[in-house]
């Protein structure tokens, strides 16, 4: 009978791990519901910790006018860099803006804190797993400064992916997902993938050692929004989830019962 209950025991420990299943985690959300007149800069997010840092132009309500080449961002602690390698280690940073009324572009994605914004912020390995909206509507990606595309077209020397031209003026939704679930710290530091709610999927890259020699192992520190001279627009949501793996419910209760199995079988 013990060796039965053992057996029993095992099955319904080890059947958790064969059912698994994804839950969200808000780690951020940012509703810019803050007054056109007041800073974005000194102010935290509507949910999550943390305090946006940055020039005047970024303003509490998503707008931004800017007389130069401006930065904001957030620090995110260690809590993307700490998933590396894990089951956790898949997060989604969900951005809804409006295409821009004037200037070039302004863009979001990660990178670091109160890094300059244009040629400075990308070209000086700042920025990664960005994306650039364009008042053409065209959408560029950004792997990171030194980073070739794999199989995607680079423009120039900033390496970054060209993605489709759409309408300008239309409000879009883009979701970056940075997947460190494999990463290994040795072949394999994680991929980025790029979608827009107008046409889907529209790019992704793989950081791997060739990538590495330009920037080494990707520091996911912070959430950065960039803009050059006198671009104007606005960013209405933003939210960074943490996809984690969770057993279903009855996983649980086999955990359970497995649990209890052992415990009576040592008291028998």
């Amino acid at each position: 009978m013990k060796t039965k209950r053992i057996i029993l025991s095992a099955l319904a420990i080890s059947s958790v791990s064969a059912t698994l299943t994804q839950a969200s985690v808000i780690i951020i959300q940012e509703n810019f519901a803050g007054a056109a007149s007041s800073d974005l800069a000194g102010t935290t997010p509507t949910t999550g910790t943390g305090t946006w840092i940055g020039d005047a132009g970024f303003k509490a309500d998503g707008s931004m006018s800017l007389g130069g080449n401006r930065s904001a961002s957030l620090d995110l602690g260690s809590v993307i860099n700490d998933a590396k390698g894990t089951a956790d280690g898949l997060f989604q940073l969900t951005t809804t803006l409006a295409a821009p009324t004037s200037g070039a572009w302004y863009s979001i994605g990660f990178g670091q804190e109160a890094a300059p914004s244009t040629s400075a912020h990308f070209l000086g390995q700042n920025s990664i797993g960005s994306l650039i909206l364009r008042s053409t509507g065209e959408i560029d990606m950004w792997a990171g400064n030194g980073f070739t595309p794999n199989g995607l077209t680079a423009i120039g020397n900033s390496n970054a992916i060209d993605g489709p031209d759409l309408t300008s003026g239309e409000t879009r939704t883009f979701i970056i997902e940075v997947d460190l679930r494999n990463w290994d710290g040795v072949t394999d530091f994680g991929t980025v993938s790029y979608s827009d709610s107008v046409v889907g999927a529209i790019g992704s890259f793989a950081y791997t050692e060739a990538s590495a020699t330009s920037q080494g192992d990707p520091d996911w520190n912070s959430i950065t929004l960039s803009g050059p001279n006198t671009a104007a627009g606005n960013y209405s949501s933003l939210t960074l989830t943490q996809i984690t793996a969770v057993p279903e419910p009855g996983s649980v209760a086999l955990l359970s019962l497995g649990a209890l199995g052992i415990l009576r079988r040592r008291r028998a």
